[in-house]
């Protein structure tokens, strides 16, 4: 491969990178991607054969998301731009689909059945606390 090559795929990939999100009482996900450009989000977690349980992928901007072409079913959280949970689509199995609701600023995908698990629920907001993106609890604080 050509070194100018390299660099554009280099700068389409999207590596793991402690930024963690936390709730009030547990770590969402300790390893976050983060997706911004437009083939890193287009690519998404194609190709991983599973996503382990503090890994997440932040799309950012985010929206309406699909596992075509996935081997493995995942949470999808649909946040607003202060990162309030909008909606969530639990277990999305490979080669389906899950609408944005409106005002969707963000999208973090999670392993399949842990928002379930840490108790997530729409309203509530994630944060990055420490080395955790987490919850801070109800969206009374949206402004």
């Amino acid at each position: 491969m050509s070194g100018e090559g390299e660099t554009a795929a280099a700068a389409n990939r999207c590596d793991f990178a402690a930024l963690p999100i936390c709730s009030h009482r547990h770590c969402v996900a300790r390893h976050i991607r983060v997706a911004e450009s437009f083939a890193a989000r287009f690519i998404g977690l194609l190709g991983r054969r599973e996503l382990r349980c503090k890994e997440g992928l932040l799309i950012k901007p985010g929206g309406s998301v699909h596992t075509l072409g996935m081997r493995f079913a995942i949470d999808v959280l649909f946040l607003d731009r202060r990162m309030h949970i909008l909606k969530i689509a639990p277990i999305l199995r490979p080669g389906r689909i899950a609408l944005a609701p409106p005002g969707t600023c963000n999208v973090l995908e999670i392993m399949a059945g842990r928002a379930a698990w840490l108790g997530l629920h729409v309203g509530m907001r994630l944060v990055q606390q420490g080395p955790c993106l987490g919850v801070l609890g109800p969206a009374a604080d949206r402004g």
